[in-house]
């Protein structure tokens, strides 16, 4: 028996085997009802639109598309975040300013690490 292992009784290891087993059981039980009412509730609900501030989403929104183009082009740091929210009717009329800016500071970050991604990549290192 390994050193480390000495403290523990060797007559309760079935007894403790057990227990380890029925408690997985009773998890994975756990996770296949969680997983059906999940089901039930997708079913009978529409998915929602707009969030609890009434903004739209914006994975997928045409604003989170328009920011992708400007970060590609430099917008950001030419002008600023205030000149890039003005520039486009998507980014105010269903963002406020607190908001979008956030929304283009992630997608910097998103963008950086995809980029760290790919030249940790092509140098063969591997990504943490």
């Amino acid at each position: 028996m390994h050193p480390e292992y000495a403290d523990y009784l060797f007559l309760n290891f079935e007894r403790r085997l057990i227990a380890l087993k029925d408690l997985f059981d009773e998890l994975i039980r756990r996770a296949d009802d969680n997983i059906a009412v999940l089901e039930n509730y997708m079913a009978n609900h529409e998915i929602s639109e707009v969030n609890w501030l009434g903004m739209i989403q914006w994975q997928g929104s045409e604003a989170q598309e328009y920011v992708i183009e400007d970060i590609d082009e430099d917008v950001h740091p030419e002008r600023g975040y205030r000149a890039m929210y003005d520039l486009r009717s998507e980014y105010f009329m269903y963002f406020d300013y607190k908001t979008f800016k956030q929304k283009v500071r992630q997608q910097v970050k998103k963008k950086k690490y995809m980029q760290t991604l790919k030249v940790q990549n092509m140098q063969g290192m591997k990504a943490t």
